[in-house]
């Protein structure tokens, strides 16, 4: 994130040098070699996001979810290089380097506008900084690094965000929520009543069913499951209740439990 900050503290300073910026060769290679740092540390971030991205592919409890999200990370990855290389090739000289600066990105913005809506919406927030144009207010050498920055800026938001996917889901996949239970319902005099309260880690991750007096119950958006019983008769009860799930390595995998408890 520190190159991400260098990065904007950079444009500042160059969008404020305009008048200067022919009379001030050196300030203007300081800031290209900023520049050039900066876009380098962003840009191994994004690859390191790829390589968690990539990770992802042997966590079984993702299913299919983790090849989508993967190649779409692919796409992004190489429609990025493609278009540093085709900036890369521009000619300094040229006195419509702007316009073709801009529309190179214009193209990039709107093919990855058009990969998946949720995409879109980081899209959408990035569309004024990475749209943005510096025309005659640096020199060409730096509007192309300008340029490149805005790119490995999105593209690292967007590799962060397929990550953030794959780990949180739609709606994130782990839920915290408040237990207690206690040991006993009915007590005798001088026996203890022991309350066990805590924060419980809820997840749907592992595409969890439980069956719960014979009857399937499937967990709602939080990961719970919630079943009720009608009192019909007096006794002890057994209640019989099974927790089937995925691990992460792919095994199902079960949990039986008996639940005891008395009618009157």
């Amino acid at each position: 994130m520190k190159s991400i900050k260098l990065s904007l503290c950079t444009v500042i300073f160059i969008l404020s040098c305009k008048s200067n910026r022919d009379s001030n060769p050196l300030a203007d290679e300081i800031t290209l070699k900023a520049f050039k740092n900066s876009n380098s540390a962003i840009s191994e971030s994004s690859s390191n996001n790829y390589s968690l991205i990539s990770d992802k592919l042997r966590d079984k409890t993702l299913g299919e979810r983790a090849f989508i999200w993967n190649e779409k990370a692919s796409i992004i990855k190489e429609k990025t290089r493609e278009l540093l290389s085709k900036l890369d090739r521009l000619n300094f000289e040229d006195r419509s380097l702007d316009d073709s600066i801009f529309n190179l990105k214009s193209r990039y913005f709107i093919e990855v506008l058009a990969m998946d809506k949720s995409v879109s919406k980081v899209c959408e927030k990035e569309r004024e900084v990475f749209l943005s144009r510096s025309g005659d207010k640096i020199t060409p050498i730096l509007n192309l690094e300008l340029a490149k920055n805005a790119v490995v800026i999105l593209e690292f938001k967007l590799s962060h965000f397929i990550y953030s996917r794959l780990v949180y889901g739609d709606n994130y996949y782990t839920f915290f929520k408040a237990i207690l239970g206690q040991n006993a319902t009915h007590l005798k005099p001088n026996e203890k009543l022991k309350i066990t309260a805590g924060i419980g880690e809820f997840t749907i991750a592992g595409k969890p069913t439980f069956i719960i007096d014979g009857q399937k119950i499937l967990p709602n958006d939080y990961g719970i499951a919630e079943y009720e019983i009608k009192v019909t008769s007096k006794g002890k009860k057994i209640l019989p209740v099974s927790i089937l799930y995925t691990d992460t390595d792919g095994s199902k995998k079960s949990k039986n439990y008996d639940l005891d408890y008395f009618e009157e």
